[in-house]
């Protein structure tokens, strides 16, 4: 979800060689320059799929990876990322927070992938960028297991 022009999806087809990488966005304007990126960067791999993120997530399920790379509301579709990975799988979701926060999102992803009936293996965080003085962008790596 939210592939936007494509970074994430070109650089994991090129770099990682799956057999697939699904990048959706909701956005028409993003949707004709990922496609664009996509033959350009000659990676094949990537199926791009317009629309909502939530309906693409339920049609392209099972998945063994979910990047959730919108830091404002990626909470929001953590459920829904959750139902979307296969028995065993990974979702990196990332944020904007005070350093004070990072203990209560991580409380609260926990939370949010048991109400899925899920279990979480491990979860990690690291520090994309400084955001502002008091802020970072950061990246939570979480994989789940069966409940």
């Amino acid at each position: 979800p939210f592939a936007g022009v494509g970074p994430y999806a070109i650089l994991i087809a090129k770099r990682r060689q799956p057999k697939r990488v699904h990048a959706s966005d909701a956005n028409p304007a993003a949707m004709d320059l990922l496609r664009q990126n996509v033959a350009a960067n000659r990676a094949e791999v990537v199926e791009v799929r317009e629309g909502d993120a939530r309906a693409i997530l339920r049609t392209i399920a099972p998945v063994d990876r979910v990047i959730l790379d919108l830091p404002h509301t990626a909470m929001d579709f953590l459920p829904d990322a959750v139902q979307a990975l296969g028995p065993r799988g990974t979702a990196h979701l990332y944020a904007i927070l005070d350093d004070a926060e990072r203990e209560e999102r991580a409380r609260q992803i926990r939370l949010a992938i048991e109400q899925e009936g899920r279990r979480v293996e491990s979860l990690g965080l690291h520090i994309v960028r400084a955001y502002s003085p008091t802020q970072h962008h950061v990246a939570f790596d979480v994989t789940v297991g069966p409940g």
